[in-house]
Formats: structure tokens, sequence, C-alpha cells
């Protein structure tokens, strides 16, 4: 295997023996073989496999090969199917038939969508049909299918025929999330070229465009956070389920509603019954928060609480106290809710002030603020910061690491399902999270967790879309 100029120069540079270097040349050699044997990705079980077959004694040394070929995008990890993604595998395998999924926050829907369009691919036999992707927000589809990086879509789309979910090579893929021109959209959606097409929109896009209410040759409707039911979304819907379209909604929280002082369940009624009148009586799979916790596949959260007072630097310094008490062990990535634009302007700036809080990087971002750059180096940083927002990133939003949540938006009566999609942003598993924290408001009558528990049990006890 010869190597290339830049590879050969990388290895001049390092500061280490001759002998390490002819060490580090072999091992390069054997990871370029495999990864030109497997469409241009090594397995990280693969790397360490070799890194002991080498005894590479120059720990500095391997660190650095590692580095590399981590940044040449040549590695990818194993995947281990959770017991979630295998019920529903299960059932795309028997058929595919309209219904709900309802699955927490971090427990991979995303899988679960691609294998749903592998499995259509495989039982239809009229390749001239679409399948249509949509949600509410950008930030999901866009990040799912990397439509701002082309290199890495790539390296996604080799992983998933690795770890065999789906070919995205058999479909046409067309998208209207970035790319939001009209131009020839129907003549593609219409063309024939014995090869599936997927459709990837959000709903604003599909607000825009009525002439996809036009579309007949939809096979398959895949609908990501399904409780957002829009007039729009329920009109295409709607008009497709006539149409016999086998329609999937996939949410952590499907029906949208609160619960009040006395525990009863309040639901936006009309939501319900679009729902419902959708998706029928099938309850596909439930992973709900409740039972995803008792299953080990999220964290269960920790809620403490704090007097809201009127001055907000009297607020700060009560969440501060909460935040020194449970500092040890966790990154200390926060996430602060404000409910206004007004209200996160001004804590970001009593926060950016306040000597207590020099430990900690403050950034923010809601609809107002026009320079991301500060949002974008708050998703890779690790720990010791706090991300202050009006309202956004409070579902959909993929951002590791984060473990802690603030509410300062002083909600006398918070619909549950926001706050469930809420503290979403935290329960994921991830190795190097210790524990999560929620830190609400204490208004006298606040039982978050009876609530959570209260809306799950109606998952566990009646038909999700049959209670009302």
């Amino acid at each position: 295997m010869i190597l290339n100029e830049e590879i050969i120069k990388w290895i001049k540079e390092l500061e280490v023996e001759e002998e390490e270097k002819s060490k580090i040349k072999e091992i390069i050699r054997i990871i370029i073989g495999k990864r030109e044997k497997n469409m241009g990705i090594i397995r990280r079980e693969e790397l360490e496999e070799i890194e002991k077959k080498m005894e590479v004694e120059n720990k500095k040394a391997m660190e650095k090969v590692i580095k590399y070929i981590k940044e040449k995008k040549m590695i990818c990890y194993k995947h281990e199917w959770r017991v979630n993604q295998k019920e529903v595998f299960m059932k795309t395998e028997e058929k595919i038939e309209t219904g709900i999924i309802c699955q927490m926050t971090g427990l991979g829907k995303s899988y679960i969508i691609l294998n749903y369009c592998q499995k259509y691919n495989e039982k239809t036999e009229e390749k001239n049909k679409i399948i249509v992707i949509f949600t509410e927000r950008i930030s999901i589809l866009s990040e799912l299918f990397s439509l701002e990086d082309e290199e890495e879509r790539e390296i996604k789309y080799e992983n998933w025929i690795r770890i065999g979910i789906i070919n995205m090579y058999k479909f046409k893929v067309i998208e209207r999330v970035i790319d939001k021109k009209k131009e020839n959209l129907i003549e593609e959606l219409r063309s024939n070229e014995n090869k599936m097409k997927i459709l990837i929109i959000n709903r604003a896009f599909l607000t825009k465009n009525e002439e996809m209410m036009d579309i007949e040759n939809i096979g398959l409707i895949i609908h990501d956070e399904c409780h957002n039911m829009t007039n729009m979304t329920f009109k295409f819907l709607e008009k497709n389920k006539k149409r016999g379209v086998q329609i999937i909604g996939l949410s952590a929280t499907p029906i949208k509603s609160y619960i009040d002082d006395e525990y009863k369940m309040n639901t936006e009624y009309l939501t319900v019954e679009r729902i419902r009148y959708i998706y029928g009586m099938n309850l596909i799979s439930n992973y709900g928060m409740i039972r995803s916790i008792k299953e080990g596949l999220i964290e269960e959260p920790k809620i403490e609480y704090y007097e809201y007072m009127e001055d907000k630097r009297e607020n700060i310094d009560n969440i501060y106290k909460i935040i020194e008490k449970n500092e040890e062990g966790r990154n200390n990535k926060m996430i602060m809710w404000c409910g206004t634009i007004e209200n996160a302007n001004n804590y970001y700036d009593i926060l950016r002030k306040d000597e207590k809080y020099r430990r900690y990087k403050i950034y923010k971002d809601h609809s107002e603020e026009k320079d991301k750059s500060g949002y974008e180096e708050y998703r890779i940083k690790r720990e010791r910061c706090i991300l202050v927002c009006a309202s956004k990133h409070r579902e959909g939003s993929d951002i590791k690491m984060v473990d802690t949540c603030i509410f300062m938006d002083k909600t006398k009566k918070r619909n549950i399902t926001t706050f469930i999609q809420c503290i979403g942003r935290i329960i994921r598993k991830e190795e190097e999270r210790k524990k999560s924290i929620i830190i609400d408001y204490n208004n006298g009558k606040r039982d978050e967790e009876k609530k959570i528990n209260h809306y799950y049990n109606y998952f566990e006890n009646n038909n999700i879309l049959d209670y009302i």
C-alpha cells in the first residue's frame, strides 16, 4: 500500500523517534487497506485491534494517528441496536401500516425513520413511489441527512449501509429544507426513473407550496414530531390518508396537553381529534419517558426548585446555589429558557457581569439573534457553559453533553408535553454525562414528577388515541 504525499508529510512532521514513525506508517497502511475494502470507513473496534496487534508503546503517537483518521473521517463506530429500535424493526419486517411511534428523545428515532424507508422500498414493487419525510423544524432534518455538508453526508450513507439500516444510493433524494427552490419540483417528483424518491421537507415548505396536495404517487409519509398538527399538516395528511397512503407519526409526546393542579388531563382537543383521525387506533411502539427510565434507556433526572423573585439578580443568585450544590462530577453544560426575548437578553447580560458565573462561558440564542457563531461554539463545548434562550431548542435539537436545564419563564401552568420535550435535551444516555438536573421555580403547587407519571399512565392504561 503506497502512502500519498499528504500522509508522508504528516508523518515526517511528527515529533517522535524514527522507529516509532515506521510503526505508524505500517499502522496507517493497514488502516487505508481496510478503508478501501470497506467503502471508505474503518470501524473503531478495527482500529483498536490494529493498535493491539502493532503493540505501539508510544501512546502519544497513537493518539495522533487516531486524531488524524478522525479528522479525515475514515472511522465509524459499531452501533448496537436498542430494544425499542428492535421492536419497531421486527414490526416493519412483517408489514408497514399507519400508526404512531411514541419514543422518548435519545432513543434513536432517526434510525427508525431510515428503517421505514428501506423496508418500504424492499416491499414495494412500484419504484416510482415517493416517501415524504417532514417535520416542523429545519434543524432536525438538516442534521439527520447532513444537508449542508456533502462530505459528511457521504460518510453517513456509507456507514448506514455497513450497519444494515438503509442504502441511500437506491433512492433519489430531493430536499427542500435547505434548497427551497420551487422550480421543477412537481416534474422531478413525477419523473419515472425506476428509483424510489425520498422528499425531505419541513412544514413551512408544505404551507407555501399547496401544489404538494396534488402529488398522487406518494406511498409513505413519515411525520416526525407529529404532535405538531397544524391546519396545513392535517389537510395534507388527510388527503393522503384518503388515497390509502401509509402514515407514520413519531413523537415523545404524541398528544399536546397540560395537567392541572387536580391532575386532570386537559388536552388540546382539536389536536387529539386530528391525531386520532389520521393514525387510527394503532400505537406501533410505546417507549415514553417512564418506561424508558425503568428500562435504563435514558437517565432519570433530578428536579431542584428555586424561589422566583421579581428581581432577576436574586433569581440568578438562587440558581447559582443549586448549581454549586450539584456541581461535582458533572459537565455543567446548561440551557436556560426565559420565555421571552426581553427576559433572555436581560438574563444574558446579568450572567455575563456576575462574578460568580465567571467560570462559565455564557451564550445566547433566540429568533432575533443574527450571529449564530455563539450557538455553534456552545454546541461543541463540553462543559461549564450556559445557553440563554427564549423558547428555542425545547424540542428537536440534538446538543451533546447538556446535563442541566433551567426554567426562568415563570410559567404557572406549564404544558406538560412541552416540559417533557424540554427535559428530553438532558436525559439521553451519554458516556461522559454523570447526572442530569432540572431547575424550575417553585410556585407552591409544582409536582412535575407526578404530572409526568400521570401523563404517561394514559399511554399504559388506555389507548393513547382513544381516551377522550
